[in-house]
């Protein structure tokens, strides 16, 4: 039975809504946010501290009227929460029944042959592709409206786009220089990526979750580098989220150099109309300190955004350098056309200091994690609020 009053803040109202999903009824938990700040924005994920009693709670959050919401423990980090929760009258796994909010899982990861899909209310926005190329990616990546918000090329041959940089491929994570090797571009003599195996799978009323693990090996096939990653997924209404963590690490005990090159790292290939040149662009390339263009190349910035008419609609992409990472705020590898990509490491091409400045001695018993978020929203940098939103990730 829906329960009256926990915890109010900000005028928003925290409650208990219902029974949990395995019927059993509970007893209210207050809700507790340390940093208010966090709870100012609809429709923005949010990461939480609260009692542990709190797993698998219905809450109702009041913008004058109930909008239904949850929480979902993510761990030891807290709970995931979005406000509001959009569409739930198309989710297919929720319903009303006499004022109670009943929900099972709506927000899933799943593995296929292959690939690791991510989908949210019966419709997939993430696909993680883990064979077929030199190293694993995320294509097609979905935004609203189911939008495709990447160039198909060279995955797809879709008429139309240009074929430039045959290694630019959805969302993915790749460097140019590990102890001399480049894993960035494909060919003969390169490096690749090979992906090892998905677990830890979580799905979940807010969010979807799972852990990979890739092997970088050079082209005599020894490995000269070990990464895990965690990729979270948060659907935001029609927007989408998605959280990424890779944790780098030597592989034997001698230490691994990350190289000065502006070839890297954490990259996305936007689509033909997204980017900000060409002969379809319509997009506008924008970062946190207001650089516009080929003006933010290689400059330090805590986001940036590429933003643009599909259609009727105007989209775009936001990628946020998490406040913990290596050399925060990153230096951008953004081009406009169509390449954005966080690079912590390319000092020299950025911004001409010694060559060597840039590199980063992995040390076999201190592996190296970098965080980093995506956010495919509605509107341009300035009416999607990326300014706000930045510092609710953290």
């Amino acid at each position: 039975m829906p329960l009256a009053v926990a915890f109010s803040m900000l005028g928003l109202c925290f409650a208990s809504a219902c029974e949990s999903s395995d019927s059993s009824s509970q007893d209210p938990v207050p809700f507790v946010a340390t940093d208010p700040r966090r709870v100012e924005s609809p429709a923005v994920p949010l990461l939480l501290p609260g009692d542990p009693a709190l797993h698998g709670r219905h809450l109702a959050l009041d913008y004058g009227a109930p909008r239904p919401a949850t929480a979902q423990r993510d761990g030891e980090l807290g709970y995931r929460v979005v406000v509001p929760l959009d569409r739930v009258e198309v989710a297919r796994q929720r319903r009303y029944a006499d004022g109670e909010f009943i929900a099972m899982e709506a927000v899933i990861a799943h593995e296929e042959e292959g690939r690791v899909r991510f989908e949210a209310y019966g419709d997939t926005r993430l696909t993680y592709v883990t064979a077929g190329a030199p190293k694993p990616y995320f294509h097609p990546v979905l935004g609203p409206g189911g939008v495709r918000m990447n160039r198909a090329f060279p995955m797809e041959q879709v008429e139309g786009e240009e074929r430039d940089h045959v290694h630019h491929r959805g969302i993915w994570f790749a460097h140019g220089d590990v102890d001399g090797v480049d894993f960035w571009t494909e060919g003969e003599g390169r490096g690749t990526i090979r992906h090892e195996k998905s677990y830890d799978f979580v799905s979940g009323l807010v969010f979807a979750a799972f852990r990979a693990d890739a092997t970088w090996l050079d082209a005599q096939g020894r490995v000269l580098l070990r990464d895990e990653r965690r990729y979270v997924f948060i659907p935001c209404g029609d927007e989408t989220v998605l959280d990424v963590e890779i944790q780098l690490r030597a592989p034997g005990e001698k230490p691994v150099v990350l190289g000065d090159t502006k070839e890297g790292l954490m990259a996305f290939r936007l689509s033909e109309e997204l980017r900000a040149k060409g002969p379809r662009a319509t997009g506008v390339l924008v970062n946190s300190e207001g650089q516009l263009g080929e003006a933010g190349w290689g400059k330090n910035a805590r986001w940036i955004d590429c933003s643009g008419k599909v259609g009727d609609a105007t989209l775009g992409v936001a990628i946020f350098d998490h406040p913990q990472n290596l050399r925060h705020p990153t230096p951008w590898h953004a081009r406009t056309y169509g390449l954005l990509a966080a690079n912590p490491f390319g000092l020299h091409d950025f911004q001409k200091a010694p060559k060597g400045t840039g590199s980063y001695t992995l040390e076999p018993s201190k592996p190296l994690t970098l965080r980093y978020r995506f956010l495919f929203h509605r509107g341009d940098a300035t009416t999607a609020r990326i300014a706000e939103r930045a510092p609710l990730y953290r």
